[in-house]
């Protein structure tokens, strides 16, 4: 009984360490095993309660729109993606918003004024998010896709592939699904953080909270995010503050360096005082 419920989780584990493109999959593999703890629970088994409570903390935790488009657009589910249920479309429809909202920005003559003045209200945008929803309306129409060579394809090629070969009718709908569809859901993107982790918090450190680590390295990977798009072109509009040059908070004294976003452990005394 116990394995009927981790099977498919070490399945769902194993899948996902790796490099190969399975975020579509991770939606349907977590309703897999909510299913099975349901009917567990329906049976009476006693602990069942308490790990259907704590799978839908666990979903809840990591789930994200991409989960939902992801599975949305996943070829593998097509017949299946004519029924998406409302978390699933609003998912959907808050990616398709945000990926067209950043093509236009891209495409302009200037992107660096477009990030100030372009939004999903936007004409261009909103003719762009409109076309990509047609687009999807038509890739749920039942029928579109029914050749059993495409729904055969649909299990085996992989799906920016799969976008590829058979939507080109498709072209908004298509770029899109490409680009999520091509991420990987593998936890070694995370490892520069852990990285960053194990340097601040470290046995000497031993006394810091985890609370207090976890916003540090939050700091340091936004001062990093906002060095990139400095390098890029973009600058903040900010406010300069009308301190005492003498001041024991000045930037001189936090000793950051802005070159390569480095938290030094004066800086991290500094901080956590």
């Amino acid at each position: 009984m116990i394995l009927h419920i981790a099977m498919p989780l070490i399945k769902l584990l194993r899948m996902m360490d790796g490099n190969k493109p399975v975020l579509g999959k991770i939606y349907d593999r977590m309703f897999i095993i909510g299913e099975r703890l349901r009917k567990l629970k329906e049976n009476n088994v006693p602990w069942a309660s308490f790990m259907e409570k704590k799978h839908a903390e666990r979903w809840e935790y990591l789930h994200s729109p991409f989960h939902s488009i992801a599975y949305a657009l996943d070829p593998e589910f097509l017949e299946c993606v004519g029924n998406v249920d409302a978390a699933t479309q609003e998912g959907v429809l808050t990616v398709i918003e945000r990926l067209c909202l950043l093509d236009a920005i891209t495409e302009s003559s200037k992107p660096e004024e477009a990030w100030k003045t372009l939004s999903t209200t936007s004409p261009k945008v909103v003719a762009k998010i409109a076309q990509a929803e047609r687009e999807f309306a038509a890739f749920r129409r039942p029928g579109a896709f029914t050749r059993p060579s495409v729904l055969e394809n649909a299990k085996t090629l992989p799906p920016s592939e799969w976008w590829g070969t058979y939507a080109a009718h498709l072209p908004l709908l298509a770029s899109i699904a490409t680009r999520v569809l091509s991420q990987p859901g593998a936890a070694s993107v995370a490892e520069r953080n852990w990285s960053i982790y194990g340097q601040i918090r470290t046995s000497q450190k031993s006394r810091m909270k985890h609370s207090t680590a976890d916003k540090l390295v939050f700091l340091h990977e936004s001062l990093h995010l906002e060095q990139k798009r400095m390098d890029a072109g973009w600058e903040p509009e900010v406010e300069k503050w009308d301190t005492d040059t003498d001041s024991d908070d000045s930037d001189d004294e936090l000793d950051i360096n802005h070159g390569d976003v480095q938290l030094t452990a004066e800086a991290i005394r500094r901080l956590c005082a």
